[in-house]
């Protein structure tokens, strides 16, 4: 039982951030960055390179950042100018700092959710 409930709380942070949530919308033309793209198709990790902790840390970040995200994300669209990009500057730091806490860098949490988002058998093979 508390397998099944693990899988099924991985995928349901797996499926918020995967889904784009509301980020994008909310981010405007900025770069590229976590809050604006949780995945980096771009990666040069490969779904093999993955390991089961990783897995584990990239879940566990994927809801602080979803959370930063959700704390941040009507802020940053009321708000104007400078108030703007300090804001998002400001959600992108604590993001990014969630992530490494999690013993992952960015770069590694983008390309994991890459690979979650085009390998759906990814998670169930860590599993």
């Amino acid at each position: 039982m508390k397998g099944f409930k693990s899988m099924t709380f991985m995928l349901l942070v797996t499926a918020m951030i995967l889904t784009g949530g509301y980020g994008p919308a909310l981010a405007g033309s900025t770069p590229d960055d976590v809050y604006e793209k949780e995945t980096d198709k771009n990666t040069e990790m490969s779904a093999e390179d993955i390991k089961a902790e990783d897995i584990e840390a990239f879940v566990a970040a994927a809801k602080e950042v979803q959370e930063i995200r959700a704390d941040y994300a009507e802020k940053i669209r009321d708000a104007q100018n400078s108030e703007y990009k300090d804001l998002r500057e400001d959600a992108v730091r604590k993001m990014v700092e969630a992530i490494e806490d999690q013993g992952i860098d960015e770069e590694t949490y983008r390309g994991i959710a890459y690979h979650v988002k085009e390998d759906k058998e990814l998670l169930s093979k860590m599993y």
